[in-house]
């Protein structure tokens, strides 16, 4: 009998479980590995070993729950599988790895405790593969804009770039003056007329990386509060070079400074207005990711 699509229950399906969901899931089940099972709406023992089975083939953690994830994969798009044995070119493990991006994240969406933070870690190695892939040339700054190089390592020339024209007496700023909110000034200075603060420097960085808004906010605006929002909380043991480390007990926190790496180092918008600091230099750092 062909599988019929049922919508996502809107709860999860587990061993107990029955009804017309149940029984679409048992005929997606047969049609994608041979009937073995009989369709009758009850999710039983053989039930649950054929979903963990599933699971367990496309590494998508072997539970026997049907959650929204596992509902889509099975019904929608079912993925390749995401870890081949065979030997595989540069460019299809390029094209399998950015395939895997969306479903981790779909899976950490609806997952949390230790298994979210295996998910969060397996996510953060697949894109670690990927910009190995694509990495083109050392990143260079062309004044505002740094080209080549991954989208950390342009961050961090961009930051670094910054504080060495700052210290060198060379980059301007009128942090002082009153004025609008503009993000074309991370290397060079803010323009006469415009200032800038903590967030909307860091802000300004990733525009010269060419990165999207870390604020969500299309370069329009924004602060540590939405910094906070937008980018994903992550343990000291999770950072890396261009991620975030927010000061204070918010959020919105108080201040916000770039890691750079190697060590503790940090970069951000003070006194002078692009200076050097630690992870450690106040109380209460919390890290957040944009990648």
């Amino acid at each position: 009998m062909k599988a019929v699509r049922h919508p996502y229950p809107g709860r999860p399906l587990r061993s107990g479980s029955r009804g017309p969901h149940v029984r679409g899931l048992q005929q997606q089940l047969n049609t994608l590995a041979g009937k073995k099972l009989e369709d009758d709406g009850d999710f039983g023992e053989k039930t649950e070993a054929k979903v963990m089975a599933f699971q367990d083939n496309r590494h998508l953690g072997a539970t026997g729950v049907v959650d929204a994830v596992i509902w889509d994969r099975l019904f929608d798009n079912p993925p390749p599988r995401l870890h081949p044995r065979d030997s595989e070119s540069p460019q299809a493990k390029l094209r399998r790895l950015r395939e895997e991006v969306p479903i981790r994240q779909r899976q950490i969406k609806f997952t949390a405790g230790d298994r979210r933070r295996a998910l969060e870690q397996r996510l953060d190695k697949v894109k670690d593969a990927i910009e190995d892939l694509i990495t083109p040339d050392e990143p260079q700054d062309h004044g505002n804009e740094v080209r080549g190089g991954n989208p950390r390592e342009r961050i961090v020339v961009a930051a670094l770039a910054a504080a060495r024209m700052c210290s060198d007496g060379k980059r301007r700023s009128f942090y002082s003056q009153p004025g609008g909110w503009t993000v074309d000034h991370a290397i060079t200075g803010e323009p006469h007329g415009f200032r800038s603060d903590c967030s909307q420097w860091v802000t300004s960085v990733y525009k010269s990386a060419g990165l999207a808004d870390p604020n969500g906010q299309g370069y329009k605006g924004g602060y540590t509060g939405t910094l906070a929002t937008h980018c994903r909380r992550i343990t000291r043991a999770q950072l890396r070079p261009g991620d975030l480390v927010l000061y204070g007990s918010g959020p919105p926190y108080h201040h916000v400074e770039l890691y750079v790496g190697p060590g503790a180092l940090t970069i951000g918008h003070g006194s002078p207005p692009v200076d050097g600091g630690t992870v450690d230099m106040m109380s209460e750092a919390h890290f957040y990711t944009a990648f």
